[in-house]
């Protein structure tokens, strides 16, 4: 397993939500001439361009003085079933071989994002887009932490347990996912519509999806402001 230190910055928003292939690989070392540092480059760049089914792109990542001392390549895929090919298939094994002797160390790791551990309903099988996961996931985790706050945190942990508020905010958000990890995905199905639309609605569905769940954070916190 790789120890390599890669920040979750160089993550941009659509990479978010998809299975990865970290591909870490330690460069020749430096004293090395020019030539064989290049070879090893197009190598990198012939394993992560591979025309792989369910392949979502690339990016290839040099070393960072201080931070990470490897080249990085990271291969997004559409599913978890397309990246496990990848993984077994005789062409990733060739093109690994053919790149050995370039590199000083090698290592390949599995990372997910986001929060599809929530979103495994069978029907949704193509790319979840993360910003829907998270507006679902912040409908339903509003309304959980505001009433634990007003009915629980305050009353019980805090006025009447005295207890830390440090302590009664951890109780309070170890409820709060622990009761997401049930709400998201029944909700998620419920949404399935808007998840993962039929071809050819994608955006009146999306249109349609983000108008229910806006009008809903607004009732939400108007209804929430008067009541409490």
């Amino acid at each position: 397993t790789s120890t390599t230190y890669i920040p979750s910055a160089s993550l941009r928003p659509e990479d978010k939500g998809l299975p990865y292939h970290w591909l870490d690989f330690t460069p020749p070392q430096p004293h090395i001439a020019a030539a064989p540092v290049a070879d090893f480059v197009t190598a990198v760049h012939t394993i992560a361009q591979s025309k792989a089914p369910g392949l979502r792109g690339y990016r290839f990542e040099p070393p960072v003085p201080g931070v990470q001392e490897d080249f990085v390549a990271i291969l997004r895929f559409d599913t978890e079933e397309h990246l496990q090919g990848w993984l077994n298939s005789p062409e990733r094994k060739k093109l690994v071989g053919e790149a050995a002797p370039l590199t000083a160390e090698f290592h390949a790791r599995i990372a997910h994002t986001g929060f599809e551990q929530w979103f495994r309903d069978e029907s949704l099988l193509s790319r979840l887009p993360a910003w829907k996961q998270n507006m679902l996931v912040l409908f339903m985790l509003y309304p959980v932490v505001f009433l634990f706050g007003a009915f629980v945190q305050v009353p019980l942990l805090s006025e009447k347990a005295h207890l830390p508020f440090a302590v009664a905010l951890f109780i309070g958000n170890m409820f709060s996912v622990l009761t997401l990890s049930k709400l998201v995905p029944w909700i998620s199905g419920r949404f399935a519509w808007c998840l993962n639309p039929s071809p050819g609605k994608s955006l009146s569905a999306s249109i349609l999806g983000v108008a229910i769940l806006v009008a809903a954070y607004a009732g939400m916190v108007v209804a929430f402001w008067r009541l409490f």
